[in-house]
């Protein structure tokens, strides 16, 4: 007897109605005759969840009246926990600095993807999330820069259609800068040393399983020594072999310069929750984050 947790349950009927509105969306546009003028786009953010099947909960009533216990901005309930998730053949998962976490899956439909590339894979060459950005822009005519805000930095998106349209084999986009600590260039990513490396583990082919009731990926935690670690993402995608010490200082030298480059651009901004914003959400929104206040137009 296979006993099918509630929380998977739940999670594939959300996904089995997401699908429903997706063909009934693609139906309309077909039936209309504007599919052949459509580009729909998918892109994850992440890798799946690999934390425990009892996942904590972010609020102690589940409302009306709604009771704040937690971050809005992770849910308004419990999480799912694994979710059924399954990285296989990569290391770790989400909120992980391994390929599980980080390499994730997109794809391109509708009448604009030229019938050349239609049907085909791109499992080789990187694309960033942020460039879908570019991306769309240069299909709408629209100049995606906006180095004209004081302060802000030139956008880092990169226009990757030529790739996705099958006009070139490779990527415009050569690195990455996945956070402070991490850093993907070419085949290469190196994480800082001292780096606590989330889920550090490697999943069989199925999972979740038996076995990760108790000791799920999530619970395992990995860090980086004195000079790092260094993985080739092409040649071991499930990274089970640092290089760190196979390469010379000169090497590393360079992709820890690289990386601080890319670091010292990053755009912060003051991540403080306005209490305005979380009782609007619960208040007003029923658990979900909505406009909040008024903004005065110059």
């Amino acid at each position: 007897v296979v006993v099918v947790p509630a929380n998977f349950g739940v999670y594939r009927s959300m996904v089995r109605f997401l699908d429903a509105q997706v063909d009934a969306l693609r139906s309309a546009l077909v039936a209309r005759g504007m599919w052949d003028r459509t580009l729909l786009v998918f892109s994850s953010d992440n890798g799946g969840f690999v934390e425990a099947g009892s996942g904590p909960c972010n609020c102690s009533t589940r409302g009306p009246p709604f009771v704040f216990d937690g971050d809005v901005g992770r849910g308004t309930a419990c999480f799912n926990g694994e979710m059924g998730a399954s990285n296989y053949p990569l290391r770790g998962g989400k909120y992980s600095p391994f390929e599980g976490g980080i390499r994730s899956v997109a794809f391109a439909a509708g009448g604009v993807v030229p019938a050349k590339a239609r049907g085909t894979r791109i499992a080789s060459e990187m694309i960033h999330i942020a460039d879908w950005y570019a991306t769309l822009c240069y299909l709408a005519g629209a100049d995606p820069r906006d180095d004209d805000v004081e302060g802000v930095p030139p956008v880092d998106s990169v226009n990757v259609w030529h790739l996705i349209a099958g006009d070139n084999a490779t990527s415009p986009r050569r690195a990455v800068l996945v956070n402070t600590t991490v850093y993907i260039a070419g085949p290469w990513k190196y994480i800082s040393p001292h780096a606590a490396l989330h889920a550090d583990a490697l999943a069989g082919p199925v999972y979740p399983n038996r076995s990760s009731v108790a000791n799920p990926l999530a619970s395992h935690t990995g860090y980086c020594g004195a000079r790092g670690c260094l993985f080739h993402v092409v040649d071991d995608p499930s990274e089970t072999r640092d290089r760190v010490d196979d390469v010379d200082a000169s090497f590393l030298a360079a992709l820890r310069a690289d990386m601080a480059a890319e670091v010292a651009t990053i755009y912060d901004v003051d991540h403080s929750t306005d209490p305005a914003c979380l009782d609007a959400a619960w208040h007003r929104y029923g658990g979900f984050y909505g406009p909040w206040r008024n903004l005065s137009t110059p």
